[in-house]
């Protein structure tokens, strides 16, 4: 959703593309990583895709718990974002 919600804005927008350091394009990157690693697991690249999954969910829980509130529930976001990779 994430992902889709940026780059509708990236459509939108005339303007360039712009990332911070910042807790959103920290997310955007998780969201990015967790998408690829997912799609190179299911093309039969299991452990590759597996970590890229447990990186991006390792670093979703990290943006999580410092963008805070804006990003989601203060706990419960980067807990079932670790609880993601711990699973995976």
């Amino acid at each position: 959703m994430h992902l889709s919600e940026w780059y509708a804005s990236v459509v939108a927008s005339p303007a360039p593309l712009m990332l911070f350091l910042d807790a959103w394009s920290a997310l955007l990157l998780a969201a990015a990583l967790i998408v690829v690693g997912a799609i190179t697991a299911l093309t039969g690249r299991w452990r590759a895709g597996a970590t890229a999954v447990v990186l991006g969910s390792l670093g979703w829980a990290v943006a999580a718990a410092i963008g805070g509130a804006g990003v989601g529930h203060v706990v419960a976001t980067p807990a079932m974002a670790l609880l993601t990779a711990l699973l995976v």
